[in-house]
């Protein structure tokens, strides 16, 4: 069975009909998607770590300096502790979204010094008949002794100030433990949409019995070949590989693709194109191993001479049981709109006044031959038609 027929019974195939029209180019409609997508109470039920950002830069702007006193101190803190051989030299501010991580850190930390003192308290007896060495021993254990004390008193002071911390970002709405589960969550759906993309997968290559097919999972063909975009190593595994043997040889018919949200494939096909455009110039002087399976030329050959839409499958997660309302407005917001920065956070929620979003019009209005390239680009690679696309939607 073809995978494209297998996939539609068990998921939404996209189409043109799904397509719909924003109209982000009339300022009327453009100014009441803000106002209805960018409220606090919207951001708070939906976005709630965009909306702890927003809260934690209008507590600045509105002139809380405790806020950034308390973050000096805990950083102040954070300096001498590595300077004294202590502890790390974190810089708090990057941890505000996962303070709990600087609380295993500390607690590691503090069970190492332990086990150092416990370690030279154990060769102490082990060397309890020779006197020198016992005196340097026991020279490292005061030492050491000394360390844990002085690690200690730091890590009480730390843990008050990062509690004061906490108290006072909870005045604001801001809940560090809703933040801990808001990020679990976003781990465990992306984890679980891989596991059913899998899943879906490997059923398909059992499905009668198509024992010339194999799946990989999680393949970092950027990093195997060391593939750059921009000069830079691009970063990300391939979600999946579905290879075919034949007589012998690899060739890898599809790439699987899982997705957060079908506007995440706007950004995710540049990756594809530079992938392809790579082995379009690339000359293989050697086989290359994943696992047990060899690689070579003719295992790349479909991506070279086919077009992307021919062996690219993207599967997106539904998890809100409906499916991404498709439009090319999503590009403007990943290319050149920045919707929430210092200026808007000054002059939308703390000032209320719309000229910010007069400013953030004008990008659109400047930008919409751009846009519109970028969007029959990304339309064109996903071979979106009227009944159908190389995108799928989990059920």
């Amino acid at each position: 069975m073809n995978i494209h027929d297998y996939l539609i019974k068990y998921t939404k195939n996209i189409n043109e009909n799904d397509i719909c029209n924003y109209d982000m180019e009339n300022f009327d409609k453009f100014k009441k998607f803000i106002d209805n997508h960018y409220t606090l109470n919207h951001l708070k039920n939906n976005n709630y770590i965009k909306y702890v950002k927003v809260i934690r830069q209008k507590i600045v702007l509105m002139g809380n300096n405790n806020y950034e006193i308390l973050i000096n101190k805990i950083n102040k803190i954070f300096k001498i502790m590595n300077e004294n051989y202590l502890f790390y030299n974190i810089n708090f501010n990057k941890y505000l979204f996962n303070i709990k991580k600087i609380h295993f850190l500390l607690t590691k930390r503090e069970n190492n010094i332990e086990g150092e003192i416990q370690k030279f308290k154990e060769l102490y007896n082990e060397y309890s008949k020779n006197n020198k060495i016992k005196f340097q021993i026991l020279h490292t254990i005061n030492i050491s002794s000394r360390k844990y004390t002085l690690f200690n008193k730091y890590k009480r002071e730390l843990l008050y100030l990062i509690s004061e911390f906490n108290t006072l970002e909870e005045k604001y709405g801001i809940d560090q433990k809703l933040i801990d589960i808001v990020n679990s969550e976003r781990k465990l759906i992306g984890k679980k949409s891989e596991y059913n993309v899998n899943n879906l997968i490997k059923k398909y290559i059992k499905h009668e019995d198509n024992s010339n097919l194999y799946y990989l999972e999680n393949i970092d063909i950027f990093k195997l070949f060391r593939i750059k975009m921009n000069n830079d190593i691009c970063k990300g595994e391939i979600d999946g590989l579905i290879l075919k043997k034949e007589n012998d040889e690899y060739v890898i018919e599809y790439i699987i693709e899982v997705k957060s949200s079908i506007k995440a494939t706007f950004e995710d096909i540049y990756k594809i194109i530079g992938l392809k455009n790579f082995f379009l110039k690339y000359t293989f002087t050697h086989d290359i191993h994943i696992n047990d399976i060899k690689l070579n030329e003719k295992s790349f050959s479909k991506i070279i001479n086919e077009p992307i839409h021919n062996w690219l499958i993207y599967i997106c997660n539904d998890q809100k049981n409906k499916i991404d309302k498709i439009d090319k407005s999503h590009l403007y917001f990943s290319y050149i709109l920045k919707i929430i920065d210092y200026d808007f956070i000054k002059d939308y929620y703390i000032n209320n006044n719309d000229n910010i979003i007069k400013k953030k019009f004008k990008l659109i209005i400047d930008n919409q031959d751009y846009i519109n390239n970028l969007f029959l680009l990304w339309k064109n690679h996903i071979y979106l038609k009227q009944n159908s696309s190389c995108i799928y939607i989990l059920k």
